[in-house]
């Protein structure tokens, strides 16, 4: 996670995706969780396409239920 934005009325995550192979990759989707402190886990997915280049790395970043998020992050 390279960075989480919590507001009144909206939550984002920034995912930073590294590419350590020596060629370019390609993602397709991503189904991830976040489990901030001791509460369930969130679910994330993207269904976006994103080009990583060798030895680099991309940012997607994902909407998050303003509602899952615990009042004290």
């Amino acid at each position: 996670v390279q960075s989480l934005v919590v507001t009144a009325d909206s939550a984002t995550v920034a995912v930073r995706v590294h590419n350590h192979s020596d060629v370019a990759m390609t993602f397709g989707e991503f189904d991830l969780s976040l489990r901030l402190g001791t509460n369930a886990p969130i679910a994330l997915a993207a269904r976006d396409t994103i080009d990583v280049t060798p030895h680099s790395a991309e940012v997607i970043t994902l909407s998050l239920d303003r509602t899952r998020i615990p009042a004290d992050v």
